[in-house]
């Protein structure tokens, strides 16, 4: 079982209103939000030893799947000069989701086995993210923020001792 907290995950973009009819674009905005994400994996690891001279190396292939708490929050726009423009008006929104994970890496054991120091990559798909509309906020039918999927490529290196060997 492993838990894992991320840290936060800071956005920005641009407002603008795109009128068709004249071909005109204006820049009514900038915005930023953080995204943070909590993951409780069910986790296994397929590791086969490889036995040199004077090493043994140990690559490994790791798979893992559980849920994930994705929060949306601290949303902020900031206008341009533009007078006529309305702030969105999103809040904060936490949303469970199915996650899962994949990795490889290369481990390194001493000290008769039962320590080892190893180095890999993981890839985690953490579901999705969006923020809820705001109570005052404009009633326009169209308006959402959806963060879509949130994805993390990992490395890491790290230290392992095994009890009861």
């Amino acid at each position: 079982m492993g838990l894992y907290q991320t840290t936060d995950y800071r956005a920005t973009g641009d407002v603008w209103n795109i009128d068709e009819s004249t071909s005109t674009n204006t820049h009514l905005a900038t915005y930023e939000y953080k995204l943070y994400s909590t993951r409780l994996m069910a986790e296994t690891q397929l590791a086969v030893a490889l036995d040199f001279k004077n090493a043994t190396l140990m690559p490994f292939i790791s798979v893992g799947i559980g849920s994930s708490l994705n929060a949306a929050r601290s949303y902020e726009e900031k206008p341009t000069d533009h007078a006529t423009f309305t702030a969105s008006g999103f809040k904060p929104n936490l949303k469970p989701s199915f996650a899962y994970q994949f990795g490889a890496g290369l481990a390194c054991p001493f000290n008769a086995g039962h320590d080892r120091l190893f180095a890999a990559y993981r890839f985690a798909d953490l579901g999705q993210a969006h923020f809820k509309k705001a109570d005052n906020a404009p009633s326009a039918a169209n308006m959402q923020l959806d963060i879509g999927k949130i994805r993390a490529h990992e490395v890491f290196v790290g230290y392992t001792h095994l009890f009861g060997l």
